[in-house]
């Protein structure tokens, strides 16, 4: 969901956190140029009257997936683009691996000490992967 203000546009975002065999999901989405492709979280905006968990669960389906359990992990901000982004993170354990359909063009799973280098990933997903320790890698391509 986005609202225009007078000093710009703030987008309101879930961010997934999605857990499997102690390994997170990154991916890589189709939409965006393959030279420029980098390892995200699966990440999208809320609609209007949704619960964060609602989007997680949307998302989740997107994947291929369904969750063991949902949990709230935290909330922050970023300008992006010239944009306010407002992303609620929500932690998803699965069990089983995911299918995820045409949007996304790769997916893996990495465990704290087999993430990709800093360089491959997109913005700000860099430092949130560092601070999650505890979460092995298994990379899929099509």
């Amino acid at each position: 969901m986005t609202f225009e203000t007078r000093e710009g546009a703030i987008e309101l975002r879930t961010t997934l956190w999605v857990v499997w065999d102690h390994r997170i999901l990154l991916v890589k989405l189709t939409d965006v140029p393959r030279r420029r492709r980098a390892w995200e979280l699966p990440s999208v905006p809320l609609r209007f009257g949704e619960h964060p968990h609602d989007v997680a669960n949307r998302l989740l389906n997107e994947l291929g997936a369904s969750a063991a359990s949902l949990g709230h992990t935290e909330v922050d901000s970023a300008v992006v683009e010239s944009a306010w982004r407002v992303g609620i993170h929500v932690r998803a354990s699965v069990e089983a691996d995911v299918t995820p359909g045409p949007d996304f063009a790769r997916h893996g799973w990495f465990g704290a000490d087999e993430l990709p280098p800093a360089e491959r990933f997109a913005g700000g997903h860099w430092e949130r992967m560092l601070a999650a320790r505890g979460v092995r890698a298994v990379v899929h391509e099509p």
